[in-house]
């Protein structure tokens, strides 16, 4: 009569759960957060608390599950080793003095925006009038869907369309991406995971729990999305071993915490799984560490990172404590705590501290916010920077460990193995921090002549010339948690305050009408004439065994713009086209790569793919991933259909009607050349989507 409740569960398990608990036929049910919300669950009386929730509001929430009609009960919490816990335990009055947090958003998350761009613009079209549209995440967003084929532009450029019927289908409400199911060996789905997660929880040998049994995971396929688990009873756990490394792509604000520089910014991380330990449950034993070879996954997001000056850690060396330790220990602390500054848990965090920063050139701790594309969390925190040192302090002071515990530095993810840790440097040095006196020749700025293998960032910044103090940044105060919606035009963490600096600026942030990067295969400069060509066979697909063998077509008509006027070449006189090509300097074709330099390949005694070659269908197909024909193109673009199609030119050919062939032949080599200078012109090409709108497609070349 007692259940486990996860959000991993399968919908019917979890509703089959919730109905026995409503009817009284289940005593107790042990959950995660997933009962915290939304959830009618009857009357129960008894909320054991284990472990701080990570913030008042989902205290009180878990606690209000219990005593909803009238009767006697109580709430228990049992403080865990986690330095959040402890904190509490030793300042109860601040757990009960302190309001319900606010909720951090960041509505500029590219990942979700894209997302809700896509559904909306299924349910109706975006408008470029519309006020919010004008936001330089927004648009950002916009042009990017638009070069992805998410979007597509109507004729007249005004609004927006999605792509897809039904987008939301494919939005998993859990996360910004896609979930990996778990498997039996019977093939039976018994959970799911997060991709994001996937590779530190349900990596090869990891154990599993699911109602009560333990399943060792035998295969993890990325390709699949599926985690492939056997049932297995075993006494130990597991914990990844990962490294990491950090990047800074945009500084966006940037401050001192009493006598640390700090930052702001967007981040690039790379983590890869390169182990995982198995420890004894109860004891927390390590038994061994297993080599694991998987892919370092990468993903951008917001993060703030403070630099320490040459000064402290000389300071900490000459102390002969060990620096590396001594950062790492703020590092786990710092993330332990800042669910007192912002709402949320520490495993919504990440962080690396690193004794020398290739961009930085200095030692420096980063945490950011474990989402792609970033949460806010990080963003609410930074200017709170100088509380969360204060906080660091008082609890690495008031810990009774002598070199480090659960309860202050230890952390439950550390890739390392909480390896190296030196408490008594965390402390010295936070406390030399937080007593002395900024010195403007330190910054936590990269400079932009940044050398090595990282690119230098973009600096986006408030505009002062020194960092200021983080408890005057405009909008914001210690003790205190702003909305960033709510801030003043001024703040310098507002992505309007810095999106809109010029053109070259609004260019790199990717606004609506800029163009895209990636569309075609033209060469970087042209020093011939471009030629369009194309070419009719004389044998179809079906007489030579499939359109995998269109070096077998032969050639009926080919038909070549020189840029000045249209040249036809019968299949003896092919020779001569093709040192007409190796002149140009760039060949345009429709369907070039896939099927036209195939069929002529047979007669040419050099790699056609070496000619510099520009394929509109491959470039329509990369964006809209579906290709569009080029009766379609002609007929929404120019105005053009075709005049025939292939099937009857292949009748001419049996006929023996080559002037027909030409004709046609050279009239679809003329529709070609007005694409390709069109949408060189005007950045688009248009088409008849399937719901019969006329719609562009972007197209640079």
């Amino acid at each position: 009569r007692i259940s486990a409740y996860r959000a991993g569960f399968l919908p019917e398990e979890r509703r089959d759960i919730e109905a026995r608990m409503a009817s009284g036929e289940l005593l107790a049910v042990v959950s995660t957060s997933a009962l915290e919300l939304g959830i009618d669950i009857g009357g129960l009386d008894l909320c054991i608390l284990v472990g701080y929730p990570g913030s008042v509001m989902a205290t009180l929430q878990r606690g209000g599950r219990v005593g909803r009609q009238g009767q006697e009960s109580a709430v228990l919490l049992v403080a865990g080793e986690d330095a959040l816990d402890q904190y509490f335990i030793h300042n109860p009055d601040e757990f009960f003095q302190r309001p319900p947090e606010q909720a951090v958003l960041n509505p500029d998350n590219e990942v979700v925006l894209a997302r809700h761009l896509e559904c909306a613009a299924a349910e109706m079209p975006l408008r470029d009038g519309e006020i919010w549209l004008r936001r330089p995440a927004v648009r950002a967003a916009v042009a990017d869907l638009e070069g992805r084929g998410l979007l597509l532009r109507t004729a007249d450029g005004l609004s927006w369309l999605a792509a897809r019927k039904r987008p939301q289908r494919d939005v998993d409400l859990r996360g910004s991406g896609a979930s990996f199911q778990i498997e039996d060996t019977d093939g039976n789905v018994i959970g799911s995971v997060d991709a994001h997660q996937a590779f530190r929880e349900t990596h090869p040998g990891a154990v599993y729990l699911h109602r009560g049994r333990s399943y060792v995971i035998r295969e993890l396929d990325p390709g699949a999305k599926i985690a492939r688990a056997v049932p297995r009873s075993v006494n130990w756990h597991t914990r990844v071993r990962t490294s990491k490394a950090t990047e800074i792509l945009e500084v966006y604000a940037s401050g001192h915490a009493f006598a640390a520089p700090a930052a702001f910014g967007r981040l690039r991380v790379t983590e890869t799984v390169g182990g995982y330990e198995r420890r004894l449950n109860g004891s927390l034993r390590l038994l061994d560490i297993q080599p694991l070879e998987l892919p370092p996954q990468v993903f951008e997001t917001e993060g703030l990172w403070f630099v320490v000056p040459d000064p402290y850690r000389e300071a900490v060396e000459d102390k002969l404590l060990h620096f590396m330790g001594s950062i790492h220990a703020l590092e786990h602390a710092s993330i332990g705590l800042m669910p007192l500054l912002v709402m949320a848990d520490r495993n919504d965090l990440g962080g690396i501290s690193i004794p020398m920063h290739a961009q930085l050139g200095a030692p420096a701790v980063f945490v950011y916010d474990g989402l792609p594309g970033g949460a806010g969390l990080t963003r609410a925190a930074f200017p709170l920077l100088e509380e969360l040192f204060k906080a660091v302090g008082r609890t690495l002071a008031l810990c009774p460990c002598e070199t480090g515990c659960p309860s202050c530095t230890h952390s439950p993810k550390c890739g390392s193995g909480n390896r190296p840790l030196d408490k008594a440097g965390a402390l010295f040095l936070i406390s030399r921090l937080v007593r002395g006196a900024y010195d403007s020749r330190y910054t936590a700025v990269p400079e932009e002549n940044t050398k090595g293998e990282a690119s230098s960032p973009r600096i986006i910044s408030a505009g002062h010339s020194a960092p200021r103090p983080l408890d005057s940044v405009v909008g914001f105060r210690p003790g205190t948690e702003t909305a960033i919606r709510e801030a003043p035009e001024e703040y310098p963490f507002e992505p309007s305050r810095f999106a809109e600096q010029g053109g070259n600026e609004r260019r790199e942030a990717g606004g609506i009408d800029s163009p895209l990067p990636g569309a075609g295969r033209s060469p970087d400069s042209c020093s011939g004439p471009v030629m369009v060509f194309d070419v009719e066979t004389r044998r179809s697909a079906d007489e030579v065994g499939g359109w995998n063998r269109a070096d077998r077509m032969g050639v009926s008509v080919a038909v070549v713009w020189d840029g000045k006027d249209f040249r036809a070449f019968r299949q003896e006189e092919l020779p001569a086209m093709f040192a007409l090509l190796r002149r140009a300097g760039l060949v345009v074709g429709f369907n070039s790569l896939r099927f036209d330099y195939r069929v002529l390949q047979p007669f040419a005694d050099f790699d056609l793919r070496d000619l510099p070659s520009l394929d509109l269908l491959d470039v329509i197909k990369t964006r809209l991933n579906y290709r569009v024909s080029l009766d379609n193109l002609g007929r929404a673009t120019l105005d053009a259909p075709k005049s025939a199609d292939g099937l009857q030119a292949l009748r001419w050919w049996k006929e023996g009607r080559l002037d027909e062939i030409t004709a046609y032949c050279r009239a679809d080599v003329d529709i070609t050349r007005r694409l390709y200078e069109y949408g060189r012109d005007r950045g688009h090409l248009l088409f008849t989507n399937k719901a019969g709108q006329k719609v562009r497609v972007p197209v640079e070349w």
